[in-house]
């Protein structure tokens, strides 16, 4: 038997037993070129596709059926964040790892409470990615070594003793889309038409919103949006204030 006869490539050794399907959703294409290197030498998972948006991820994991999809939270037209109970009712199988630069303890509860399970933060060893695929594959939940332990067992905590209280999760779907807007400063008359609804029922949705999450000022509420990763954190400065729509509140 020859020296050449001895060498065998990965993806001739990945025909042999079942390799786990990956889709990447993610916006930017260095971060997909890079996911895909690293997964595609792996011996038991292959990258299977691509997603630029909430939305492509949602259709692409729906036709390709892969067995994880690597998410960020903030796509374009869907963000990733919103996307995942989608995700999760259409392919209750598939397995959601999400990718993220946000670090807040309520916004990694909010992803699993959604569907996810696992949390891999952008800043971590890139061999958390791997590590989070496999634990999932084997039923676990899994959160970077960079985040407390105390961030998944909370969350675990909570779950049990039917006391997960995030208020953002006590909005119904549209409600959030409205709060979405309120704290990026559109106005009732610009959300009105995003809806295709009247100001007056706008209003009304600002009310149900502001007694759910017991905040009553566009201040607070920025605040609050910035804590649990709806908006970014440089977002969030006094002066912001003073262009906000007065109509809001």
């Amino acid at each position: 038997m020859t020296k050449h006869s001895l060498a065998i490539s990965s993806s001739d050794l990945k025909t042999n037993f079942k390799v786990m399907k990956v889709l990447i959703a993610d916006g930017h294409e260095i971060v997909r070129e890079g996911l895909t290197r690293l997964i595609d030498k792996q011996l038991d998972m292959t990258v299977t596709g691509y997603a630029e948006n909430g939305l492509d991820a949602l259709f692409k994991t729906k036709s390709l059926e892969p067995d994880f999809v690597i998410m960020d939270t903030e796509l374009n037209v869907l963000r990733g964040f919103d996307a995942v109970p989608l995700i999760h009712e259409a392919a209750p199988k598939t397995k959601i790892i999400i990718f993220s630069m946000n670090k807040n303890d309520e916004y990694i509860h909010k992803s699993f409470h959604s569907g996810a399970s696992a949390y891999v933060l952008k800043l971590s060893p890139i061999k958390d990615i791997l590590d989070s695929i496999r634990a999932a594959n084997r039923g676990e939940r899994f959160v970077s070594p960079l985040i407390k332990k105390r961030v998944i067992d909370t969350y675990n905590d909570a779950v049990e003793n039917g006391r997960q209280e995030c208020r953002y999760d006590l909005l119904t779907n549209q409600e959030q889309q409205v709060f979405r807007m309120i704290v990026e400063g559109y106005s009732l008359g610009e959300i009105a038409e995003k809806f295709s609804i009247t100001e007056h029922k706008i209003y009304f949705f600002r009310k149900c919103i502001a007694d759910k999450i017991q905040m009553h000022d566009i201040e607070s509420m920025q605040r609050y949006a910035v804590e649990i990763g709806i908006i970014a954190p440089m977002c969030w400065k006094e002066h912001f204030f003073d262009v906000l729509p007065r109509d809001i509140f």
